[in-house]
C-alpha cells in the first residue's frame, strides 16, 4: 500500500515538473516575441533608414510557435491526467483488496478470541461451580494482563445472576484486588463495609484498593468479599499470565481457605493456556491493531 502511494506521489511530482518545463518554454517564447517586436521598432528609427515597416512576419512566426507550445501543453496535460486517473483507479482497487483481507483477518481473530473465551468459561463453570459452590450473589472472573497497554482485560465471568455475569468493562487499571493478587500471588479481604453506607464503602475501597469513589459509584456489583489468585504459566519458571478473582456480596460466605480452591482452578487454567496458546492478551492486542 505504501509503495502504491509513493508511486502516485512521484507521478504527481513528475506531472508538475513537466508542466513547469513547458511553461518555462512558453515564457521564453513570449520574451523572445517581445524582444523581436521591440527591436524591430528600434531598427525602424535608426538614421538613414526611411520608410521601414516593422516585420510582422516575426510576430506571426512566434505566434505559431506559441500556439504549438500551448497546444502541446494542453494535450500533455490531458494525457497526464488520464494516466493519473488510471493510477488512482489501480490504487483504489488495491485499497479495496487490502480492506477485504483486513476484514477477513479481523473476523478470524474475533472467532479465535471467542473460542478461547468459551474454553476458559467451560473451566470456570466445571471447576468453579463444583468447588466454590457460587450462587446468585457471587461471580468469578478471569483477567489476562495486557502488557502493551498495562491493563487487565476480563476474558470470561460466571455468575448465576445474569446482571453480574456481564463483562461491562473492557479494561481494568492496576488497582483493586486484581492488582494485589497480580503482585503478591493472592488477595483476600472480607472486611468491606455494607454498601448501603456508601461513603464508608467508598472510603474503604480507596484506602485498601486505591479505587476512586467515582468508579465505585458505577460498580454494577458492590462486593463485600474479595478473593483472588494469580495464574502463572505452567513450567519451571513461573511467568504471570492472568488473575482469577472471586467476589461475593456475602462477607461470611467464604473463608481465606477459599484461596486454595482458587489456586487449584488457576493450575488448571495454566495448563490449558500452555496447550491452547497463544495467550489471550496477544490475541486481544492483534485484534485491536487491525480495528
Amino acid at each position: 500500500m505504501g509503495v502504491k502511494l509513493s508511486e502516485l506521489s512521484a507521478d504527481i511530482g513528475n506531472f508538475f515538473k513537466r508542466r513547469l518545463s513547458l511553461w518555462e518554454r512558453s515564457t521564453h517564447s513570449a520574451i523572445l516575441l517581445s524582444t523581436l517586436l521591440f527591436s524591430d521598432e528600434l531598427f525602424g528609427q535608426l538614421p538613414g533608414i526611411k520608410g521601414y515597416q516593422p516585420h510582422f512576419m516575426f510576430a506571426f512566426v512566434i505566434s505559431v510557435i506559441l500556439s504549438f507550445y500551448f497546444s502541446e501543453l494542453k494535450a500533455s496535460v490531458g494525457r497526464e491526467l488520464d494516466e493519473l486517473k488510471v493510477s488512482h483507479q489501480a490504487l483504489a482497487q488495491d485499497l479495496d483488496t487490502s480492506q477485504g483481507k483486513l476484514a477477513e483477518m479481523k473476523e478470524g481473530l474475533s472467532a479465535l478470541k471467542d473460542n478461547h473465551r468459551e474454553i476458559y468459561m467451560a473451566i470456570l463453570l466445571s471447576y468453579g461451580k463444583l468447588q466454590l459452590k457460587t450462587g446468585p450473589r457471587e461471580r468469578v472472573t478471569l483477567y489476562f494482563y495486557h502488557k502493551s497497554i498495562d491493563r487487565f482485560v476480563p476474558i470470561c465471568r460466571i455468575s448465576e445472576n445474569p446482571e453480574y455475569a456481564n463483562l461491562n468493562r473492557k479494561r481494568y487499571p492496576k488497582s483493586g484486588c486484581i492488582h494485589i493478587a497480580w503482585k503478591s500471588k493472592s488477595c483476600f479481604d472480607s472486611g468491606l463495609p455494607d454498601p448501603s453506607q456508601l461513603t464508608k464503602y467508598k472510603a474503604y475501597q480507596k484506602k485498601q484498593f486505591n479505587i476512586e469513589a467515582s468508579i465505585v459509584e458505577r460498580f454494577n456489583m458492590k462486593p463485600r468479599l474479595y478473593a483472588g489468585v494469580r495464574v502463572d504459566a505452567a513450567g519451571v519458571k513461573p511467568t504471570p499470565l492472568a488473575v482469577l478473582i472471586l467476589e461475593s456480596e456475602s462477607p461470611d460466605k467464604f473463608k481465606k481457605t477459599v484461596l486454595e480452591k482458587l489456586e487449584h482452578i488457576a493450575d488448571h487454567m495454566a495448563i490449558l493456556i500452555h496447550y491452547i496458546g497463544p495467550d489471550y492478551s496477544r490475541l486481544e492486542e492483534g485484534y485491536e491493531q487491525i480495528t
